[in-house]
């Protein structure tokens, strides 16, 4: 929504002063995958604190698993065995940034989903790349 407005002719800024922590937190996921900006006003000392963007790069690899997850919705092993073999270890890494779920049995992952998180960075920072 915040590059259609801005796309509109809007300044975009991103200001959870009010918000509760995870309102904090989301909307500096937000402005790093946008590159708006994103303040805060103390609310003591009624200071504007600028934040620098976070810093969030996706290689290649990462971009394509993530547009893949986003079509598909959910792999399992006998779907896409070659997948799986190939892209294990970087699959459990963006599982572990809360961008996949993945389930396991006792001895091996066996299917894996795209989650809200990886939607919304699909969505902000990958659709129109």
């Amino acid at each position: 929504m915040a590059k259609q407005k801005h796309q509109e002719g809007f300044k975009i800024y991103f200001n959870p002063t009010g918000g509760f922590k995870a309102h904090v937190i989301m909307l500096g996921l937000a402005s790093a995958l946008t590159g708006f900006p994103f303040y805060y006003i103390h609310e003591e000392f009624k200071d504007v604190i600028e934040f620098y963007p976070l810093f969030l790069k996706l290689n290649q690899k990462e971009k394509e698993l993530i547009e893949y997850l986003h079509r598909v919705k959910r792999i399992s092993k006998n779907d896409a065995p070659q997948l799986f073999e190939k892209y294990r270890e970087l699959i459990e890494q963006l599982a572990n940034l809360g961008i996949f779920e993945i389930r396991t049995d006792e001895t091996s992952l066996f299917e894996v989903k795209i989650t809200p998180l990886g939607e919304t960075i699909y969505e902000i920072a990958l659709k129109n790349s």
